[in-house]
């Protein structure tokens, strides 16, 4: 086995995890490292100076454990860190398995985190989101609805966006905003036209008021369904179809031909659940992230990677942008460096983009540079970089 270090760690290291294409590395006084090999490390800077013992990774989370009253640091990306108090003492151990986070630590304390990741339902037809009626809806008997879809979190008003729901593994559907479930109008309630609406979640799985057997657990199809246990009616929405902002939802006998029986039109029934996971954007030179220092003798390649997480499909404003010692460039849509300002990179609906090189085996002149990889959150040519990772290299002669 080969030792390798780049950086000067004065404290003990406990704890590794791979995910996200990247190891990460936990250990005393708030120590957390990553590395996208093994080899070359870089230190991030969490808001704690616990020691920390474990972390696990959940497929879109990390979470790491360890002392002082056993607070969680939690990371969607491994750089940027977010501690939360849980008030148990220490933590010795976490794992991620069956949808849930486990962490264990002393007086045999056993914690578990059911993760439900938060995320938009949005109709395959209208391209619109399930909605809770009101700005923001979060009382009993909201009625939902169908409305475009806010990924960037507000609505209109600037209110909180109740937009954003999470499945648990029992199949109820819980908002986000208000903690409230997505239940059928009823007691229970199966007929074809039963609205929708928001109300207190039944996790015992009977309705309080009549100790019926709830009508609030979901099961999504392979087809993009979300059907309803009790009844076996699907989510639907009012209308042949129901495309426009405002149009209430319902259960109705479920479209599994893909078309409504009472007309040719396609159907509404169909959603996909996307998780409010933002944009993961990397720009690498010569295989490192944030920082390369090298010789003017040594080429040099630029090479970027997106995951557009809940962007995707979306058309906004990509940027490629060089801060050289000769002037500003970007990289051009014709994969050429254009001294123009501004210069869109691309304009189109984002998808994937993997290791797609910008600059191949290019020796540059001594000098500091600075390359911005950033995705603007809209589309008017104007950079305002709502999501951006930087790389700055160094050439010595």
């Amino acid at each position: 086995m080969s030792s390798y270090k780049n950086l000067k760690i004065e404290y003990y290291l406990k704890g590794v995890v791979w995910g996200d294409n990247q190891f990460v590395v936990v250990g005393y006084k708030g120590t957390i490292l990553t590395s996208p090999d093994g080899i070359n490390w870089t230190q991030r800077h969490a808001d704690s100076t616990q020691n920390l013992h474990r972390v696990a990774w959940s497929g879109n989370q990390f979470v790491a454990v360890g002392s002082n009253n056993g607070s969680v640091l939690v990371s969607t990306d491994g750089m940027t860190w977010t501690s939360r108090q849980i008030m148990t003492g220490q933590l010795y151990g976490v794992a991620w398995g069956h949808n849930q986070f486990v962490a264990v630590g002393e007086y045999g304390a056993i914690l578990v985190n059911r993760c439900e990741q938060p995320g938009f339902i949005r109709n395959t037809l209208s391209g619109k989101c399930i909605d809770v009626a009101g700005g923001p809806g979060t009382e009993n008997g909201s009625p939902l609805i169908l409305w475009d879809c806010e990924i960037f979190g507000t609505a209109t008003d600037h209110s909180m966006t109740d937009q954003r729901w999470g499945v648990t593994p029992e199949g109820f559907i819980r908002n986000s905003l208000s903690g409230k479930c997505l239940d059928v109008v009823g007691g229970p309630g199966t007929a074809n036209g039963a609205p929708l609406q928001l109300w207190d979640c039944e996790f015992s799985g009977a309705n309080p008021d009549n100790q019926s057997v709830t009508d609030q657990k979901w099961s999504f199809t392979s087809e993009g369904f979300i059907r309803n246990t009790l009844s076996g009616k699907c989510i639907d929405v009012v209308g042949t179809p129901g495309t426009a902002n405002g149009i209430p939802l319902q259960i109705w006998d479920c479209d599994l031909s893909g078309v409504n029986p009472n007309n040719p039109s396609n159907t509404d029934q169909k959603w996909v659940f996307v998780p409010d996971i933002p944009p993961r954007l990397s720009i690498q030179a010569n295989g490192q992230s944030d920082f390369l220092s090298t010789s003017v003798n040594v080429p040099i390649t630029l090479i970027l990677s997106l995951d557009p997480g809940v962007l995707a499909g979306q058309t906004l404003d990509t940027w490629v942008k060089a801060e050289t010692p000769f002037g500003i460039y970007y990289y051009s849509p014709d994969q050429s460096w254009q001294q123009i300002q501004p210069f869109r990179f691309c304009e189109v609906p984002l998808a994937d983009l993997t290791n797609q090189i910008i600059l191949k085996d290019y020796a540059i002149p001594a000098g500091d540079y600075r390359v911005i990889f950033a995705v603007d959150r809209n589309h008017d040519g104007v950079m305002d970089a709502s999501y951006q990772q930087t790389i700055q290299v160094k050439t010595s002669p």
